[in-house]
């Protein structure tokens, strides 16, 4: 199973983190760890970690994450005032009043929650510009890993099916009445069906058993293509099939699954450069823990 590098999952998860409800003042708060000069306070620790117990374990993530950015800024990589103001404009369009009451709840300052969104911007471009040149695969490390995993790329049996759902067993009955007089399934889809995907004509796209309700498959599978079904019943209604396409099980060609592998093989090794990267800048730097200030 491929695991993601915890530095990725944090700049992930700062991007969740919402606007703030205003200024606060700035207060020095005393550092949990310092990385050369720099700091990382309690409040660097309730940014990611909100109230959480401080840990020695998370708080290395946030000194490895420290580490990088020095770096990155080391090799002249920033980020312009107008790419910040974009992100946070960006940020702005998806929170709302209860997250600028947590983040305010927080006292997290609204200097060191800007400066916090633009290290997470350089360490995108660093990642981008810097670390993914370097972890491209070639031809043959991609032949050979499907050579080595081709039973990953197996593919299950698969239709593809339209449908119409109706909260009646009565309408679905007139309905499917009309279709058998040769009324058009997308249309009459997009005109009754309540299912979210009726305005898109019904179309559950392909899908393999075990995806949807079991009556799904049940009904769909046994189907021939262009049959459509009696009315059956689920939790969420009374439901029309029609059957567009069928698959057969396989497995997937090497070309079929290039572009999985090559994403595969980009994250280990960009997690393996990310790595050595980390304990090189650990044996160069100044790292100090203050357990003392936490551990109790």
């Amino acid at each position: 199973m491929l695991t993601v590098h915890p530095l990725k999952k944090r700049l992930l998860l700062l991007s969740l983190i919402a606007i703030l409800a205003g200024c606060h003042p700035k207060t020095e708060e005393p550092a949990l760890a310092e990385v050369g000069r720099e700091k990382i306070t309690l409040a660097d620790w309730r940014l990611v970690e909100e109230n959480s117990p401080v840990t020695k374990e998370s708080l290395e993530n946030l000194i490895e994450e420290k580490l990088l950015i020095r770096e990155a800024r080391r090799k002249g990589f920033d980020v312009s005032s107008a790419e910040l103001e974009g992100k946070l404009k960006e940020i702005r369009r998806g929170s709302d009043d209860k997250l600028e009451q947590k983040l305010a709840s927080l006292k997290i300052p609204l200097s060191l929650w800007k400066e916090r969104q633009r290290e997470k911007l350089i360490l995108a471009k660093w990642l981008e510009q810097e670390i993914r040149p370097q972890t491209k695969p070639t031809e043959e490390e991609v032949s050979r890993f499907f050579r080595a995993h081709y039973r990953d790329f197996f593919e299950p049996e698969q239709v593809r099916a339209r449908q119409i759902t109706v909260s009646s067993k009565e309408k679905a009955e007139k309905i499917r009445e009309i279709i058998k007089k040769g009324e058009n399934f997308v249309t009459l889809a997009q005109q009754h069906s309540e299912s979210p995907d009726g305005d898109e004509g019904g179309d559950l796209g392909f899908f393999s058993r075990g995806s949807y309700p079991k009556v799904f498959e049940d009904t769909c599978f046994r189907m021939k293509i262009g049959e459509v079904s009696p009315v059956v019943s689920s939790e969420y209604g009374f439901h029309i099939f029609k059957v567009i396409e069928k698959r057969a099980a396989r497995f997937l060609t090497e070309g079929e699954a290039k572009n999985i592998i090559v994403e595969r093989l980009l994250e280990e090794k960009e997690n393996r450069l990310i790595e050595q990267t980390i304990k090189q800048l650990k044996a160069t730097t100044a790292i100090v823990i203050h357990e003392e200030r936490f551990q109790n």
